[in-house]
């Protein structure tokens, strides 16, 4: 029979991740930065065609300048300008990071419940030395058979996040079935194709 051995020291892992992840994150983005300007109709299609022009596509912007117009840009100017579909993707992004900021938040809330649990091999966190920061914040940190009093909190967190997760789908929906009823309204020739 194999031994159940519980890994208390997801540390090298997490870290490698981030290095990847971080790295192809700034990578990618200098590309695109360097790219941009020299390959307008990849990037900036619209800025070559004065007829689906618009305001974003008129601005020369420099590094990373563009990012802040680009979270301002309302609702009203995504529908006017990029469409129904892509106003309902970057609402879909918007959601996703609403919820990730919540999860974050309780997170934090969490951690110092894990940071003081008893350990899965049964010592106690004050009897540890060298114990590394990230698996001590981890919920593989609990021993639930030992310490069945903290359950409650990743419980408890999870039932708060769906609910919140609930109430922004239903704002989402609402707000989805009046912008397409009003893309349905428009006399274009994109409802008639």
């Amino acid at each position: 029979m194999a031994s159940h051995h519980v890994d208390t020291d997801p540390d090298a892992a997490i870290l490698l991740s981030i290095e990847i992840y971080l790295s192809l994150l700034v990578l990618g983005f200098v590309a695109f930065e360097l790219l941009r300007p020299r390959l307008l109709v990849y990037f900036n299609c619209r800025a070559t065609d004065p007829k689906a022009s618009c305001p974003l596509a008129e601005q020369v912007y420099g590094f990373g300048g563009w990012i802040a117009p680009v979270l301002r840009a309302t609702d009203d100017e995504i529908m006017e300008f990029c469409g129904l579909d892509a106003l309902c993707y970057l609402r879909f992004l918007r959601l996703g990071r609403n919820i990730a900021g919540a999860s974050i938040l309780l997170s934090f809330g969490l951690m110092p419940i894990y940071a003081s649990a008893i350990r899965p091999d049964g010592e106690s966190l004050n009897e540890t030395t060298a114990q590394d920061m990230v698996a001590r914040l981890a919920m593989a940190n609990m021993n639930v058979s030992l310490d069945p009093n903290r359950l409650w909190a990743p419980v408890a967190a999870g039932f708060l996040i769906t609910i919140y997760t609930l109430r922004l789908l239903v704002a989402e929906y609402k707000v989805y079935v009046s912008r397409r009823h009003e893309f349905l309204g428009r006399d274009g020739l994109q409802q008639y194709t």
